[in-house]
């Protein structure tokens, strides 16, 4: 795989976070319910992390889908 182990975890659940945000409407799920659901303990870790791997924070990734 090439990376460390947590890294690989890590990149993993983000991704999945990732198709839940592609998937969901906006009002139907906090991004804290989220953070949670992919092991966050923290609404500010998860976007700091999310914003690290994906190149976006949570609610820009949600509204760069929306466009498309």
């Amino acid at each position: 795989m090439g990376k460390p182990p947590r890294s690989y975890i890590l990149e993993h659940r983000l991704k999945a976070a990732a198709q839940v945000l592609k998937q969901i409407d906006s009002g139907s799920y906090s991004l804290l319910e989220l953070a949670y659901t992919v092991g966050f303990n923290s609404h500010s870790a998860f976007s700091r992390s999310f914003k690290r791997v994906m190149g976006k924070t949570p609610t820009e990734f949600k509204a760069s889908e929306n466009v498309k």
